[in-house]
């Protein structure tokens, strides 16, 4: 059966939201390392470039389904809750906040 990736998944478990906060948290922490490695370095542009090749490919990773943007995350817990799937602010901001 055909769905198209806009189409709102199937409710998940606790498990399955347990199992992807911890997915999220983990690689907002890897991009903020990320983008504090590139702001800092001194590497050449070689080193940049490849860096630069090897982060699209990685980013050819992220598929599947794509919420709209309008579309609250179903591991965010609002109204009443935090959300966490917003890495870029950091651990000054507490971010990703505790999604619990």
């Amino acid at each position: 059966m055909y769905t198209s990736l806009t189409d709102p998944p199937a409710r998940a478990t606790a498990e399955d939201l347990e199992h992807q906060k911890a997915a999220i948290i983990r690689l907002g922490h890897e991009l903020r390392a990320l983008v504090e490695a590139t702001v800092r370095t001194a590497a050449s542009p070689d080193t940049r470039h490849s860096v630069a090749d090897a982060v699209r490919h990685v980013t050819g990773q992220l598929t599947g389904r794509r919420r709209a943007r309008a579309e609250i995350p179903e591991v965010d817990e609002f109204p009443a809750g935090h959300g966490c799937t917003a890495p870029s602010p950091g651990p000054a901001a507490r971010w990703p906040r505790p999604c619990t």
